[in-house]
C-alpha cells in the first residue's frame, strides 16, 4: 500500500495533447449549397466518434448527435425502425462494406439517387450499387478511373458542388437542344405537308 502511494505521487502531468482533423474549409460551403439544391450530403467515417462528429457538425452535414450512426448501434437496432428512421441519419461510423451497402440500397429504394467518392479498388463493389460515381484523379487507382462517372481534377466537396452544377446545365441544354430539334422536325413535317 506504501509503494502504491509513493507512485502516485510521482506522477506528473506534462500537458495535453489534442488530436483535430478538419474538413477542406470549402465544405460548409459546399454542403450548404447542396443542400439548397435539393441535394442531402452523408458521411461515412472511420474516425473516432468525437472526431467525426465535430467534423461533420462543421461541414454542416449533421446538426445533432441523432443524426449519427455507428456500427454497433446498427446491429441492435430493430430494421423496420431503421429503414423508417433511416432518412434522418446523416453521418455513419465504422460500418463495414455490406452495412454501407446496406444502406445504399435502403436510400435508392426510397427513391433517392445515390453517389459515392471513391478512391481505391474495394469500392468497386459500392460504385456499381451508386448512380453516380466520383473520383479524384490525383489520388485513385486507374482501376477506379477507368470505373467512374465523374472525374474530379481537384479535391473538396467544392469540386463536388461544381461537377453537380455543370451536370445540371448540361442536361438543360440537352433538353433546350431536344425540344427545338423536335419542333423544328414537326414544323418541317407541316410544311412539308401543306406544300
Amino acid at each position: 500500500l506504501r509503494t502504491s502511494a509513493v507512485a502516485y505521487r510521482r506522477l506528473v502531468l506534462n500537458g495535453f495533447i489534442g488530436l483535430y482533423t478538419s474538413l477542406k474549409l470549402d465544405s460548409a460551403s459546399a454542403v450548404y449549397k447542396c443542400a439548397a439544391g435539393g441535394i442531402e450530403t452523408g458521411m461515412l467515417s472511420g474516425e473516432a466518434y468525437v472526431t467525426a462528429v465535430s467534423m461533420a457538425k462543421n461541414a454542416g452535414i449533421i446538426q445533432n448527435e441523432k443524426q449519427v450512426m455507428a456500427a454497433e448501434q446498427l446491429k441492435y437496432a430493430d430494421r423496420g425502425l431503421y429503414i423508417a428512421d433511416s432518412e434522418g441519419y446523416k453521418l455513419y461510423l465504422h460500418l463495414s462494406e455490406e452495412e454501407w451497402l446496406d444502406v445504399m440500397r435502403i436510400r435508392r429504394d426510397a427513391g433517392r439517387t445515390v453517389a459515392i467518392t471513391a478512391e481505391s479498388t474495394d469500392r468497386i463493389p459500392m460504385m456499381r450499387e451508386a448512380d453516380v460515381t466520383l473520383v479524384p484523379v490525383s489520388t485513385s487507382a486507374e482501376t477506379v478511373k477507368y470505373a467512374a462517372d465523374v472525374l474530379l481534377y481537384k479535391s473538396g466537396l467544392k469540386t463536388v458542388e461544381t461537377a453537380i452544377r455543370a451536370s445540371r446545365m448540361m442536361y438543360r441544354r440537352i433538353v433546350g437542344a431536344t425540344r427545338q430539334f423536335a419542333i423544328g422536325a414537326v414544323a418541317v413535317l407541316v410544311c412539308a405537308m401543306f406544300s
